[in-house]
């Protein structure tokens, strides 16, 4: 009863905590298999376009032991152990002869699309006892496995606090502990994380290279440099107004009907420095319209991950209707004119006191005859793309450098 109480409670932590974060809307803690043996498939599983992200929780204690025997139990109770389930819950998914369906908590059931997940990532995180120097991945034929504690799991969901930012961490975290041939380094998790945040999101080249002796590597105390950096301060700081497009996902775009997998699964996309620029550009062409002739309608468009975002700053006077009305349009005659089939937009007035949303889909180009004749007739009535002006934007994750 102890042992699995330690395992509920483990448990408990991981689903809270990635719950609680932006991995919430797909998230599904401790899967069933509905319609197969109706036994647990894994922990928890992460769900997010085509990445796959199964995790195995333990939660072990070695005390009263040697330094050595725990590290022995550590390799044998939550490596070894961790590794085989999560390789186990991977052939489930992926190699049953059956239709698998899994249920998230505010959801109905809905089958596991195996053919849709290209990146799978394997995850162990162990919220028992801190072992000191302990291994930080394994790794077979079957795949590599990453090992995080308490303190690192909840470290990274904190500092990389999109989808993106998390998987391009993971991804090169990989490469760095497979590849690199310095054969000895020291340093927590997070000093790990700190040196990849610290050299534009990679790991140092010297860390790959080949050395005639062995090299040592100290990174202690890098995530107290990179924790109390000004230019990281600057970069947080930077980053608050980013969290408007958070914000608008989980209050307004997930509770729509099939929010998630449009709009939502757009904007979840994007990086903390893609969603900072967005909001950036919507905050640049109100402020522009509101000194120039707040009576006038603004926009402003550019690409990103290639799809086109149009920003639209609308006089107070317009209501809801004739604002949707205005996205819908003015949508159409983007996707026409600069051949984007899929238009994000969003829609301000003046303080961002009222604010629209909505993700169009039009006819991918070539356009039929009578369509591009329509458009054609709606651009030349409103004046559009006569004298247009182009801008340049350019965003740093660390602004003052």
């Amino acid at each position: 009863m102890e042992i699995n109480d330690k395992g509920k409670a483990g448990e408990e932590f991981v689903n809270n905590l990635a719950y609680d974060t932006y991995l919430k809307y797909w998230c599904y803690p401790g899967p069933i298999d509905l319609n197969g043996d109706s036994k647990e498939i894994c922990d928890l599983l992460v769900l997010f376009q085509d990445v796959c992200i199964i995790v195995s929780v333990k939660n072990y204690d070695f005390p009263d032991a040697s330094i050595e025997v725990k590290k022995q139990r550590y390799e044998k109770k939550v490596v070894a152990k961790s590794s085989s389930q999560l390789y186990g819950a991977e052939r489930k998914l992926f190699d049953s002869k059956y239709e698998i369906f899994i249920k998230h908590p505010e959801r109905e059931p809905e089958k596991f699309n195996k053919e849709k997940f290209r990146r799978v990532y394997r995850i162990t995180i162990n919220v028992g006892e801190q072992i000191e120097d302990y291994a930080l991945a394994s790794s077979n034929k079957k795949g590599f496995v990453s090992i995080l504690n308490r303190d690192s799991f909840t470290k990274i969901l904190q500092e990389l606090d999109t989808v993106k930012d998390l998987i391009d961490y993971l991804d090169e975290r990989e490469k760095f502990l497979t590849l690199n041939k310095c054969s000895i380094w020291y340093g927590e998790e997070k000093n790990i994380l700190s040196v990849y945040l610290r050299n534009a999101r990679e790991f140092p080249e010297e860390y790959f290279q080949e050395q005639e002796n062995q090299k040592v590597i100290d990174l202690l105390g890098n995530w107290e440099f990179y924790d109390n950096h000004s230019s990281v301060a600057a970069k947080r700081y930077a980053n608050r107004n980013s969290y408007f497009i958070d914000r608008l996902v989980n209050e307004y775009v997930l509770p729509l009907p099939n929010g998630a997998d449009t709009l939502a699964l757009e904007l979840m996309s994007l990086d903390r420095l893609e969603r900072r620029a967005v909001v950036e550009a919507l905050l640049g062409i109100v402020a522009q319209c509101v000194e120039n002739d707040p009576d006038e309608v603004g926009r402003r468009f550019f690409e990103c991950n290639s799809i086109g975002y149009l920003m639209l700053y609308f006089p107070n006077e317009l209501s809801d209707s004739e604002v949707d009305k205005l996205m819908n349009a003015a949508s159409m005659m983007y996707s026409y004119k600069k051949r984007y089939d899929r238009i994000v937009c969003l829609a301000a007035n003046y303080n961002i006191e009222r604010y629209r949303f909505g993700m169009f889909e039009w006819p991918a180009y070539p356009f039929d005859s009578g369509y591009a004749e329509y458009v054609e007739k709606l651009i030349k009535f409103v004046g559009w793309f006569i004298n247009e002006q182009s801008f340049l934007y350019s965003a740093t994750e660390y602004p003052d450098e």
